[in-house]
């Protein structure tokens, strides 16, 4: 094939690749000012890269368009190719048919291992998921597969799953399922109707499937074709596709093959199978009948390098190793740390210390991990708004987080769909409440939010719609006094009719601590259980697709606030179930709420916001192949073991597992060669960190195999690498050459190295009081000296809320703990009466167990209280009202009929607050009649 227009472009660094394209792009539109250029790219962030190089050059980015393959393929072939979903709905649909042939036997066993109906469905769906992605792959890496299963033909020198898997395919085929890649194959020249672009640019790409290199070639024939590669080697015009593998490497460092050590690089040997097989595929494989035009720049000479990242990617491109001489400078660094905030807290320092040597631009850094979701939460802590206060602020975006991970009502939607699977806590359910776009649609704010907590706490609501729900997880439950239902009853009575402490009506236990301005609140909380309660019952039910996409808009409309802030937030969701309801044509069956929250899961997942990426900030995304994009600073943080290079998950029944070929895809490889892309593409500095020291006893762990690697193989790296200290503040960070530019961490590291002053925790508070107090209630002055520290936060600091909320009880009351037993006690002292009613009230607030079994442990709790009420004789109040130091103090103290103090206390044993009460009463009614009286402390 002479006259193909196929040309390659490669050298190891893309800003000359892109110089290049942009040269190509100016002569191709020199005619027009109109002219429309195509630049293929795999991800959005290579588009993005482009773009500003263009407007960088040319002072404006248009008339380029940024196409992915696939869709680019697609729109030029006129062929109704089949998409992965729709094969996965036809397949499940399929399945129950096929299931009792004898080649599915091993796919009945599996499905027949189910107890419910339910679990079956969700199974057949998730099996339905991974045939119908193991037939994309075959019709992109194996079409001649799909070729003979489409002529009858079986591929005999597979194992037993080949005869399902054809089976499966050719009752698929009856429904006339075509793909382009049949087509590209059973052809030698493209027939194409629609408008083609004067050329074709491939940019950023370093893999691709046999079959799209195929149709290049094919389309090279009518229009020039352009593939600009990052190839990471610059000698012998560029071709390394004999370069050592990695198992060659190991065996001549085994058996001294000097050879191989001197003239291959290990890098190159570990990393780049990718790489030599995408070289392969170019020039066409195994048949080798593809005529490429091979350019490369005439001058392959490097600058001298400067420092030892220039001298690594140098021994790259010259394919040899590093020199054993080479000195490891701060181009190059490894950091180990305790945990991932600490990785972040380390990254934060490394590069304000970057910026004191030489300005800084914050869109020259680039951050990778492995799981960007992960890190998120450390992200935001270290780089975050409340850092915007401080001196040195890095602004940052965080892209690639999927739609659930980055907005809280998208995963509120998902949790809707568990709610006839979960027991409806009073956690799960204060969680869901407090998602905002929730929250503003029932006009609740942070504060009524504390208020309904404290509600659903002290009115023991604690799991369960109702006792009908509680019957269904425990059918042998006889009390439902714990239920939403009941809570909110109890709630309600005791806004319609308020009374005292442990009064009941018609045998429930009216909330007294509820007031007429709460109305709002009680309404909030009862339209979002009911809410909830319809949608539960809604789940039950099994629905077409469609009916499952208007419900769940249903859900949102009635539940979610109409604000623009709000709507915002769910549009990644809608537009989601915009696209599954294009596909309710394509299954006729109706389906349980488990399928279809699965499905919707899997789609959401896969939808990460294009935003964020090379915005000016830092930016922080995933390592994700083919994202080979220059920068100043690049950063390579979680390189753990157990984290990258990723392992590939092949399913049991993959065909391709026995049988690879050049040019197949796999996540490790992907990985592999990514890590090679990010060495070459670190301009001034390349920066790895890992966890290297368990947080739990400091036992050292290994880097990634990766990271590992370019240790063990660059000379000089493994003493460089940093162990860093388990705390920001330690205070080895602000000795001679200090490392860390926090002026708080500087003052907790000078207090913790003090050798002069406690190191005892402390704190140091000044209050001012606005005038000296003139009266003091006596309940006031006694707790100012029982009680010294809750009282001082109480009156001088005024804080009226707890410091932190004290976890909620999930699960109905199965004992009496010490603490409820002595709060049960006090108040039958301080009433001096027990009514059997109390039982039921105290069982309502969630204070004692339900039935037989929590009487009997509240009457060994009690003991023998009620004969000490029975025998207690009727109190006297003594007033006191007296003058000291010009400060009046007033109350009452109760004295025994005889004329003696008296308190009384549930405890065991009088505590020392308990004396000092006493004490302090006797010296105040002493004072008050000028008389001396004995005192007494009267407990059980």
């Amino acid at each position: 094939m002479p006259n193909a227009q196929f040309n390659l472009h490669h050298f190891p660094k893309q800003e000359d690749l892109a110089e290049l394209l942009l040269e190509n792009l100016a002569k191709e539109g020199a005619g027009s000012p109109f002219h429309k250029s195509t630049v293929l790219v795999r991800n959005q962030g290579m588009a993005t890269w482009l773009r500003q190089r263009i407007a960088k050059q040319t002072g404006l980015a248009m008339l380029v368009d940024f196409p992915q393959p696939n869709s680019f393929l697609q729109g030029l072939i006129d062929e109704k190719s089949v998409q992965l979903d729709e094969l996965k709905w036809p397949i499940y649909e399929l399945l129950p048919r096929l299931i009792d042939r004898p080649e599915f036997e091993i796919l009945k066993t599996y499905l027949s291992s189910s107890v419910t109906e339910i679990e079956a469905s969700l199974k057949r769906y998730q099996l339905s998921s991974q045939i119908a992605a193991l037939y994309d792959k075959y019709l992109l890496y194996r079409p001649e597969w799909i070729t003979a299963w489409n002529a009858g033909e079986s591929i005999s020198a597979f194992s037993s799953h080949e005869a399902w898997q054809r089976i499966l395919w050719q009752e698929l085929t009856k429904n006339e399922i075509q793909h382009w890649s049949q087509k590209l194959l059973a052809t030698e020249q493209l027939e194409i109707d629609s408008e083609l672009p004067s050329a074709l640019h491939v940019f950023g790409i370093s893999n691709f499937a046999p079959i799209y290199v195929r149709f290049l070639y094919l389309l090279s024939q009518q229009i020039p074709v352009h593939i600009y590669w990052m190839n990471p080697v610059s000698i012998d015009e560029g071709y390394w596709e004999d370069a050592p593998t990695k198992r060659q490497w190991t065996m001549a460092e085994a058996f001294d093959e000097s050879s191989i050590l001197i003239e291959g690089n290990p890098l190159l040997a570990s990393f780049g199978r990718m790489g030599r097989e995408f070289v392969h595929t170019l020039y066409g494989g195994e048949t080798g009948n593809t005529e490429i035009h091979n350019f490369q720049p005439q001058d392959t000479t490097h600058p001298t390098a400067t420092n030892s990242l220039q001298q690594l990617q140098h021994s790259i491109f010259d394919r040899r190793p590093m020199s054993d001489d080479t000195s490891i400078d701060s181009s190059l660094a490894v950091h180990s740390c305790h945990t991932p905030l600490r990785e972040l807290e380390t990254l934060k320092d490394y590069l304000l210390q970057l910026a004191e040597k030489s300005p800084l631009d914050t869109g020259d850094v680039i951050v990778l991990c492995p799981d960007i979701a992960s890190y998120a939460p450390s992200i935001e802590a270290v780089f975050g708004a409340l850092q915007r206060q401080k001196e040195f602020y890095l602004p940052y975006r965080i892209s690639d987080r999927s739609a659930p991970v980055n907005e809280p009502a998208i995963a509120a939607v998902a949790q809707l769909f568990d709610l006839n699977k979960k027991r409806f806590t009073n956690r799960e359910a204060l969680d869901l409440l407090s998602v905002p776009a929730i929250a503003e649609h029932l006009n609740l704010n942070e504060q009524d939010l504390g208020t309904i907590r404290q509600w659903v706490t002290q009115s023991g609501i604690r799991w369960g719609f109702d006792f009908k729900h509680i019957r269904e997880i425990a059918p042998d439950c006889k009390d439902s006094t714990w239920t939403w239902r009941d809570g909110l009853d109890r709630l309600l009575l005791g806004y319609a009719m308020p009374c005292k402490e442990l009064t009941l009506w018609r045998n429930i236990l009216p909330y007294h601590d509820i007031e007429g301005s709460s109305t709002r609140l009680l309404g909030a909380l009862c339209s979002f259980v009911e809410w909830c309660a319809a949608i539960r019952n809604q789940l039950r039910d099994k629905r077409s697709l469609e009916d499952w996409v208007a419900a769940t808009k249903e859900w949102i409309d009635l539940g979610f606030s109409k604000s623009p802030d709000a709507q915002q937030s769910i549009q990644p969701l809608l537009q989601v179930l915009e696209k599954l309801h294009d596909q309710s044509s394509l299954i006729e069956e109706t389906i349980p709420s488990d399928v279809f929250a699965e499905h919707l899961k899997d789609y959401l997942n896969d939808s990460s916001p294009a935003f964020g990426f090379l915005n000016g900030s830092i930016t922080f995304c995933e390592t994700k192949p083919m994202r080979a994009i220059p920068a100043r600073v690049i950063c390579l943080l979680g390189m753990n073991h157990d984290a990258f290079p990723r392992s590939t998950s092949d399913v049991q029944f993959d065909l391709t597992k026995d049988s690879r070929q050049a040019g197949d895809r796999s996540t490790r490889d992907d990985d592999c060669y990514f890590f090679l892309e990010a060495i070459l593409s670190a301009r001034e500095n390349l920066y790895f960190s890992y966890v290297g020291t368990s947080i739990k006893d400091g036992e050292p762990r290994p880097p990634s195999t990766a990271l590992q690697t370019l240790i063990d193989t660059t000379p000089g790296l493994a003493k460089a690498v940093v162990r860093e200290k388990l705390h920001a503040y330690d205070p080895a960070y602000f000795l001679e050459v200090p490392s860390s530019h926090d002026a708080h961490l500087m003052q907790a590291a000078v207090t913790l190295g003090s050798t002069k002053e406690s190191k005892e925790p402390r704190a140091e508070v000044s209050v001012t009081l606005d005038e000296n107090p003139t009266h003091i209630d006596l309940d006031d002055f006694i707790s100012g000296l029982t009680r010294s520290t809750s009282h001082f936060l109480r009156k001088s600091l005024q804080a009226r809320r707890h410091y932190y909320d004290a976890p909620l009880e999930e699960d109905e009351s199965l004992e009496i703990n010490g603490l409820v037993g002595w709060g049960l006690k006090n108040q039958l002292l301080k009433s001096r009466h027990f009514d059997p009613a109390h039982e039921s009230a105290w069982r309502q607030q969630g204070l004692i167990p339900s039935g037989e079994f929590g009487h009997l442990q509240l009457v060994k709790q009690l003991g023998s209280i009620e004969s000490l009420i029975e025998d207690l004789p009727e109190l006297e109040i003594t007033p006191i009202d007296i003058k000291v130091n010009g400060i009046q103090i007033t109350g009452n103290v109760p004295t025994h009929p005889d004329g003696r103090v008296l308190i009384l206390s549930p405890s065991k044993a009088p505590k020392g607050r308990d004396l000092l009460q006493l004490w302090i009463y006797q010296i105040l009614r002493t004072h008050a009649s000028e008389q001396a009286t004995g005192a007494d402390h009267q407990h059980r």
